[in-house]
C-alpha cells in the first residue's frame, strides 16, 4: 500500500478529534477542528501557536509524501512557523520540519531544529490557500522535495535528514511546538503516502477528500439496531459527527456485518486516488473482538484487515486504493459502491 492516510476534517468535531488522529493534540491544546474554517467552506485544522495534530500511520518505510492544504491567516512573531513534522517511533524522534519563515515569507526544511535547506523562492502570504507537498527520504544522505502549488520550491539530495537512530517515518504531525507566540494557520485535504507499490507512491498533487454519510441500506443488515430491529440500520450510523451511544448498530455474533449506500461525490470528473473506509466503534464485553471494514460494488465484496475494537470509541481507518474486483476506483464506482463493517 502506498496511500496511507487522508482526512478533510468533515465527519467529526474537535471533542473526536484523538478518535481519529491517533496520537491526539501533541504539545498543548489551542488547536481545533472547526466547521467553516477549511477550503470549499468545510471543517479544517486551526492551529495558534505550540500545538500539533498527530496520527501514527504505522510501517517503516524511509520515504513518506505528504500534501495538504495551507493558510496562513496572521503573521508569526517567532523564528518560524511549523508547517509538518515528520517524526520516527511515534512521536518519540523529530527528523524533519517543513517551517514558514515570517521574515521572508518563505519555506525551508529542518531536521531536529537545525535547517538543512536553504529558503525556497514562493513567497507565501497570509490569507491564500496554497497546496503544499513535501517528500523526504530519511537517511543521513537523505533527499527532500517540497512542492507548492503543484511547483517544486525546494530540492535538496543528498542531505542528512535522519535524526538519531531511527531511519523511518511511522507519524505525521500538523504544526507543533513554536515560541512564545505564532501563526494562525489552517490545514485541509490532508494526504500521506509512501512510495510503494505500484500507484499513490508519489507526489498526488492538490486534492480533495470528502466525507460521505450512509443514506441509505445496503445488500447486508444483521446487525441490530438500538431501535430494536434489523430495518433501516443506516438510519442509526449516519451521523455528520458521532453521537456514541444515542444510536447505534452492534452484534456479538462472528460472521454479521452490515453494509449501507452513500451519498454521491460533488464532482462528477477526477481522478479517486483512494476510499478510506472510518466505522467508529467500540466492544461492550470483555475478551477480544475484531472487526473488518466491508466494501460491495457490483456484487463483489472485498474485507479489510482484521482490526481489535478497544473499550473506547475510535475510528478505525481503512484505505482501500482499489475497488472490489480489482482496478482503480472511478467517481461513479464510489457512487454505487456500498461500505460497512462485520463481526470477525
Amino acid at each position: 500500500m502506498a496511500l496511507k492516510f487522508i482526512d478533510g476534517f468533515d465527519h467529526y468535531t474537535d471533542a473526536f478529534v484523538a478518535k481519529m488522529w491517533n496520537q491526539g493534540k501533541f504539545s498543548t491544546a489551542n488547536g481545533v477542528v472547526a466547521a467553516g474554517v477549511g477550503r470549499n467552506g468545510t471543517a479544517g485544522w486551526t492551529r495558534a501557536w505550540r500545538d500539533g495534530l498527530a496520527h501514527n500511520f504505522g510501517g517503516t518505510e524511509d520515504t513518506v509524501i505528504f500534501g495538504g492544504a495551507f493558510k496562513l491567516n496572521t503573521l508569526a512573531t517567532t523564528a518560524g512557523i511549523e508547517i509538518i513534522w515528520w517524526m520516527g517511533e511515534g512521536t518519540g524522534r523529530v527528523h524533519t520540519e517543513l517551517i514558514w519563515n515570517e521574515s521572508t515569507g518563505k519555506l525551508f526544511v529542518r531536521r531536529a531544529g537545525t535547517a538543512i535547506t536553504g529558503d525556497g523562492t514562493a513567497v507565501l502570504v497570509a490569507g491564500v490557500w496554497y497546496y503544499l507537498e513535501m517528500k523526504v527520504t530519511i537517511s543521513d544522505t537523505g533527499s527532500v522535495v517540497v512542492k507548492v502549488n503543484g511547483i517544486t520550491d525546494i530540492s535538496a539530495s543528498p542531505v542528512d535528514t535522519r535524526n538519531a537512530a531511527t531511519g523511518y517515518c511511522d507519524t505525521i504531525v500538523l504544526g507543533g511546538q513554536g515560541g512564545s507566540a505564532g501563526g494562525d494557520i489552517v490545514m485541509d485535504d490532508i494526504y500521506v503516502c509512501d512510495d510503494t507499490g505500484g500507484t499513490n507512491n508519489d507526489f498526488l498533487g492538490d486534492i480533495r477528500v470528502e466525507a460521505l454519510l450512509p443514506n441509505g441500506n445496503g445488500n447486508s443488515s444483521q446487525f441490530d439496531g438500538s431501535d430494536g430491529n434489523t430495518t433501516d440500520n443506516y438510519l442509526l450510523v449516519d451521523d455528520a459527527t458521532p453521537n456514541d451511544d444515542t444510536d447505534y448498530v452492534e452484534s456479538p455474533d462472528s460472521g454479521d456485518k452490515d453494509t449501507y449506500a452513500y451519498g454521491n461525490l460533488a464532482s462528477s470528473t477526477g481522478s479517486v486516488y483512494g476510499v478510506q473506509i472510518c466505522p467508529y466503534a467500540r466492544k461492550t464485553e470483555s475478551g477480544i473482538r475484531n472487526l473488518k471494514t466491508v466494501a460491495r460494488l457490483s456484487g463483489t465484496e472485498t474485507d479489510g484487515p482484521e482490526r481489535p475494537v478497544g473499550d473506547s470509541y475510535a475510528y478505525l481507518p481503512d484505505v482501500r486504493e482499489t475497488k472490489p474486483g480489482g482496478g482503480a476506483w472511478s467517481i461513479s464506482d464510489v457512487n454505487s459502491a456500498e461500505f460497512g463493517q462485520k463481526v470477525v
